[in-house]
């Protein structure tokens, strides 16, 4: 008569989780292939499923780490785009005065 330690309910499959929650990741796979639809296979999966979301996640706060941290060449840029902006302003306020002058000095030769 079988025990029932192969029906797969929430039991069984805590019950082989805390069995195997201690051991390495090769010995969950080959638990997992040989046992695949009963509770140890399913235990099995779902600790491997765990360590990887667990990697996964360090991995991804890494990434997002370096993704945050600005390339060198930002700053400098940022700066030399500054400088330019301002050179350019300067540079139409200027221009402007020069053809307002220049449209004065049209005004009075065409006056006298």
């Amino acid at each position: 008569m079988p025990d029932g330690s192969d029906i797969a309910n929430e039991g069984n499959i805590a019950h082989f989780y805390a069995e195997y929650v201690g051991r390495e990741d090769v010995h969950l796979m080959a638990i997992a292939a040989s046992w695949n639809n009963h509770p140890r296979g399913i235990a099995a999966t779902k600790i491997l499923a765990e360590r990887q979301a667990i990697i996964d996640q360090a991995r991804h706060a890494e990434l997002l780490a370096e993704i945050k941290r600005p390339h060198w060449s930002v700053t400098p840029l940022f700066w030399i785009s500054v400088v330019g902006a301002f050179s350019a302003v300067v540079a139409a306020y200027y221009a402007y005065l020069a053809f307002s002058q220049s449209q004065q000095s049209v005004v009075v030769e065409k006056t006298r």
